[in-house]
């Protein structure tokens, strides 16, 4: 092997180690990666609690309680419909219904004969859906034709009597509460439109110019 001299090999060794600390430099400078994240967790809002829903037998005593007798009848006659062996609801809806005749009765003897004319129509209209629970209730359908009867009769008189006193919004008052119970009576319906035309004609005469 050839011995080469010291003084050459020496710029080879610098070299070398330049080259040596060079890389180790750039090595230094390559940016490093950072270590993967993880998502934040995405807040889920907090759901509303659901309300139950009202118990169907508590809505309609509720319409009895505000006067709406048709919207009671028609949730208890749907529900019975859907559980006619139900005894509680069944109790429960010949209750309210005879609760609805002892409180027309009520109101006719104080002489509220529109009011009670309404309940006892409502009755008569929704008798035959009663069929399930005739044997729990206090009257039948001649009962309500002959009340019914007898408050239309009431309130045509007390229309006319107004009426022919000179009372003629009063009158025109009567005759609409009639009307609510009586919806086809076509005299009635002519007597309001000629009493309501007479009213326009006084209000036009008294008018000042």
């Amino acid at each position: 092997m050839m011995n080469v001299p010291r003084y050459m090999l020496l710029p080879f060794v610098i070299a070398l180690l330049f080259g040596l600390h060079a890389c180790a430099e750039m090595k230094g400078w390559l940016p490093q990666e950072s270590p993967a994240q993880k998502p934040a967790p995405v807040k889920q809002a907090p759901q509303k609690a659901e309300l139950p829903p009202e118990r169907p037998l508590s809505l309609a005593a509720n319409h009895m309680k505000a006067g709406q007798y048709q919207q009671a009848l028609d949730i208890y006659g749907r529900e019975f419909r859907r559980q006619p062996q139900e005894t509680s609801l069944k109790k429960e809806y010949a209750k309210s219904v005879n609760e609805m005749k002892s409180l027309a009765d009520t109101m006719l003897e104080k002489g509220n004969v529109p009011k009670a004319g309404r309940i006892y129509y409502t009755l008569r209209n929704n008798y035959a859906s009663f069929s399930g629970l005739k044997e729990m209730l206090s009257f039948d359908d001649a009962y309500l034709n002959t009340k019914l009867s007898s408050c239309r009769k009431n309130l045509s008189r007390q229309g006319f009597e107004q009426y022919r006193k000179g009372n003629i919004e009063r009158a025109i008052a009567l005759w609409q509460d009639l009307l609510a119970i009586d919806p086809e009576n076509k005299d009635i319906k002519a007597a309001v439109r000629t009493a309501t035309q007479q009213q326009k004609n006084l209000q036009d005469k008294n008018r000042p110019f």
